[in-house]
């Protein structure tokens, strides 16, 4: 294999395993991941890479953040140092076979990798729309390389990639119908508590490990990647990377043959007396009494208390079978509002009145079944917002992709209801996940310009723009998060389909004003630079201030290659077209010393940097987000 070759190979778990789901989406490893696949010819380049890439030994802070999970929870996220992580790649091209072979002990678990992952995924029926090449414009790719357009997963993964799946399975059917009873637990902050040096007890044994600690082994090895990567910490690991699901998955089945064993020896036989299924820190355990299942806990959480997880009490709940939870019902009940919008698009003609006031009454059905059953919005939204997402492909396909389009008023009517939905249930459960899939929407919406007349494609634009609107003046900036995401999601998203009219609006200039307040951020900058990119001559000032900012930032002591906050600034501040080539070089110079050309840094510009400061890479980061997720609740 040629090294170039090599390293496309090796390198291609930056795109799927080292960053959280949730994160702007604008940033991806894409760029990176390009720029450390291929050779560089010019020296003085490869010698600015390579202050920029050194190899590293010693551990690095990474980027903390915050998501809203729920109404009233939050959960931090982390972004390892982007050095950090290509040891990562590294470590999983050398241990491929160990990771799938320790992850293969279980009997209990749902979701676990089982195979190496094709590159290539044949697309869902909702990916059928054109997807814009996944090229880094800047950068010459050769056909023979390995495209980040086409990576979902390292892994293929079994047995279900959604716990929904499992619970609609007939798996699921088959132990109702077995076991009277179910219990569900779940361990209390499962990531931020795992030890990192418990690996090693699942793996040999707690003895073994404390005489064996400098060993060189896969154990080790992992055990200190994680921790140099989490600012030397053994407890807890970083969360959000599918690197993380992969470490704690190995210590839970190390726990789960523990448990099972422990039963056996109590004369109890798995699939026979009770089962145990586990998807990630979430376990589901069947059993004919409450009182086998109150045994069967007990010993869950025995084993999981030595290596000091615990379960959380107040999320321990029992039913009896049929296990129809008030999710279940109200998903069921949602299900059939959205088969009759699936046979309201099937019909021709124009929409009788039945078939309007079905239309007009799907935001209503969704408020009345969310209250009905009593869940959070956010239970079913994703769900509901990805039929919703597919409901507008199909609107596309057939009223309007078609030489002559006939069907416009009803493409219009139609959409128009679906809008009122997907931005009402935004505004209602504002979450990265939420956005993610209003970003995705808007953009299947906007793909019918040239499609429809002018003034029909601005009445679109106009009411898309004043939804995002809306939902921007509505922030609650009091308790404003130091970056929050899904408020940086509606931005951008406005910035990117609609441009610089939507960033000049008073609601927006106002809410990007209170985000250049500090906390100064690595988030906020990407954010606040990618607004004012969209109209260079009317934001002049802005991005001038902005610009300065974040080169006081960058030459304020702390090391790039320590603080992956910094690292990934600094990438960005070069390869943002907003800085010059001159004041780029001043800070390269201070960090680095010596002293970099203009031509070398105009060259390592182009080869920098997390963010596609032009959009075009968007379309495609949210098909890939699209594709398959491997890691979901719901």
């Amino acid at each position: 294999m040629a090294e170039n070759e090599r390293k496309s190979w090796v390198y291609r778990a930056l795109v799927t395993e080292t960053l959280p789901y949730e994160v702007p989406v604008i940033f991806s490893n894409d760029k990176f991941y390009q720029t450390v696949s291929q050779d560089v010819q010019d020296k003085n380049l490869k010698k600015a890479l390579e202050k920029l890439h050194p190899s590293i030994t010693k551990y690095t802070v990474p980027y903390h953040y915050k998501i809203q999970k729920d109404s009233s929870r939050a959960t931090e996220l982390s972004i390892i140092h982007p050095l950090w992580q290509l040891e990562i790649c590294r470590f999983y091209a050398d241990h491929e076979g160990s990771l799938l072979s320790f992850c293969a002990k279980s009997e209990f678990s749902l979701r676990r990798p089982t195979a190496l992952a094709a590159l290539y995924v044949e697309k869902t029926e909702s990916d059928k729309e054109a997807t814009p090449r996944a090229g880094i414009v800047e950068l010459d790719v050769s056909e023979a390389e390995l495209n980040p357009a086409h990576f979902i997963s390292y892994f293929t993964y079994g047995k279900y990639n959604l716990l929904a799946k499992f619970f609609n399975s007939r798996e699921f059917l088959r132990l109702e119908k077995k076991f009277r009873f179910m219990r569900s637990l779940d361990v209390s902050k499962c990531f931020y508590h795992i030890y990192t040096h418990s690996i090693a007890w699942k793996i040999k044994s707690k003895e073994f490990a404390k005489d064996n600690g400098n060993s060189h082994s896969f154990e080790n090895r992992f055990d200190r990647l994680m921790q140099m990567a989490n600012y030397n910490e053994t407890n807890g690991i970083v969360v959000g990377p599918e690197i993380s699901r992969i470490f704690a998955e190995i210590i839970l089945q190390g726990a789960d043959c523990e448990i099972q064993q422990d039963l056996l020896r109590k004369g109890l036989v798995e699939g026979r007396d009770y089962a145990i299924r586990r998807y990630v820190d979430d376990y589901s355990v069947f059993a004919n009494s409450t009182e086998r299942l109150d045994c069967i806990q007990s010993v869950v959480a025995r084993r999981l208390g030595e290596v000091k997880l615990y379960l959380n009490e107040k999320k321990i709940n029992t039913y009896e079978r049929p296990f129809i939870t008030p999710l279940t019902l109200a998903r069921s009940e949602l299900a059939e509002c959205l088969r009759d919008l699936e046979d309201v698009l099937s019909k021709d003609g124009p929409f009788d009145a039945n078939e309007s006031r079905k239309l007009s009454a799907v935001l209503k059905a969704v408020r009345t079944v969310v209250a009905r059953y009593g869940i959070e919005l956010g239970n079913v939204s994703g769900w509901v917002m990805s039929s919703f997402r597919r409901l507008v492909s199909r609107a596309n396909s057939r009223y309007l992709d078609q030489s002559e389009p006939k069907d416009v008023d009803k493409w219009l009517q139609f959409i128009q209801a679906l809008l009122d939905v997907v931005f009402h249930v935004c505004a209602v459960d504002l979450r990265v996940r939420t956005t993610y899939n209003i970003c995705q929407i808007i953009s299947s919406v906007l793909r019918v310009k040239g499609k429809i007349s002018d003034h029909q494609f601005e009445q679109v634009q106009y009411v898309i723009g004043s939804e995002l609107v809306s939902i921007v003046d509505q922030y609650d900036f009091e308790s404003i998060a130091d970056d929050p995401i899904e408020l940086l999601n509606i931005v951008i998203a406005g910035a990117h389909f609609l441009g610089a009219d939507f960033v000049g609006n008073p609601t927006v200039l106002k809410a990007l004003s209170n985000l250049s307040k500090e906390p100064f951020t690595y988030f906020r900058y990407i954010t606040l630079n990618f607004c004012y990119l969209t109209d260079v001559d009317r934001f002049e000032v802005e991005i001038k201030e902005l610009s300065e900012r974040a080169a006081r930032v960058l030459t304020d002591g702390l090391d790039p290659r320590k603080f992956s906050d910094r690292y990934l600034l600094l990438c960005d501040y070069l390869g943002s077209p907003a800085a010059t080539n001159k004041d780029k070089r001043a800070v390269f110079d201070g960090l680095f010393g010596g002293q970099i050309g203009s031509e070398t840094m105009d060259m390592l510009v182009k080869r920098v940097g997390f963010v596609d400061w032009s959009g075009f890479q968007i379309d495609h980061t949210l098909q890939r987000k699209e594709l398959r997720p491997v890691y979901a609740m719901s």
